[in-house]
């Protein structure tokens, strides 16, 4: 029993992880009540395996690692960074998977690795999805000639890679911010929707950009008006499974 059940708290934290990811890089919405009741469910399961094993150790493991892993998705979260349901996912995992990994604090550089991959490559496809080359090609050329210089010598030239990216986005960024935004009528605005003009709903004026709560979505959907610019984002939850994927492989 005591086995078994470790085996399946870390099968289902994968799940969710995995499943999740996988809805939200199709449809861009998280399955939020499942990744919402892991949290619980996996602390729960092992206050279990603690009380089995007379080991508080992961219990205190899971409780620990979700805390900390919320504090940190509430922050990216505040900043825009990130939508609720990524805080809510990084919480879900930590809390099922942690006390299974001595090494799972290797998944936050992982998923930080996994991240600036992902979105180096969403921002290079819908640059050349676009067409955005031929209004920027003397800035294309030039990352893609250092790239390809950095790839002569990787680990030596790396510091040019970067800094050819960094060069090429901030000629650009604008043109591709761009491509994200769109008007939304206001009573179909939803929660971790940036707003980027300013929204009265009622006597409550909210100042853009700001990024819409619970509270604030049920609002618009009762008292909006008209529509306003929002500016979308793409799904970064990939990362969440790349970098469960990347810690296997460093057991």
């Amino acid at each position: 029993m005591v086995g078994l059940l470790p085996a399946f708290l870390v099968f289902y934290g994968f799940f969710v992880v995995f499943y999740s990811s996988a809805v939200d890089f199709l449809t861009t919405y998280l399955p939020e009540r499942l990744v919402k009741s892991a949290i619980p469910f996996s602390a729960a399961g092992w206050l279990v395996v603690s009380l089995l094993s007379r080991s508080a150790r992961p219990v205190v493991d899971s409780l620990l690692w979700a805390a900390a892993s919320f504090a940190l998705g509430y922050v990216l979260y505040r900043l825009r960074l990130w939508a609720s349901g990524d805080m809510w996912l990084l919480s879900a995992a930590s809390a099922s998977l942690s006390p299974a990994f001595p090494n799972f604090w290797l998944f936050f550089p992982y998923m930080l690795i996994w991240a600036g991959i992902l979105g180096t490559f969403y921002y290079c496809f819908f640059f050349v999805k676009h067409r955005l080359y031929e209004k920027h090609l003397p800035v294309a050329l030039t990352f893609l000639a250092i790239l390809g210089y950095s790839l002569l010598s990787p680990l030596e030239r790396f510091p040019w890679a970067i800094s050819a990216l960094i060069f090429f986005v901030l000629f650009t960024r604008k043109d591709v911010e761009a491509l994200f935004i769109r008007e939304k009528p206001v009573r179909e605005l939803e929660e971790d929707d940036w707003v980027l003009d300013d929204l009265k709903l009622g006597d409550r004026v909210i100042k853009a950009p700001a990024v819409l709560t619970k509270k604030e979505e049920a609002l618009a959907r009762r008292l909006g008006r008209g529509k306003v610019r929002v500016k979308g984002g793409v799904p970064m939850t990939p990362a969440f499974s790349l970098a469960l994927a990347s810690l296997l492989f460093t057991l």
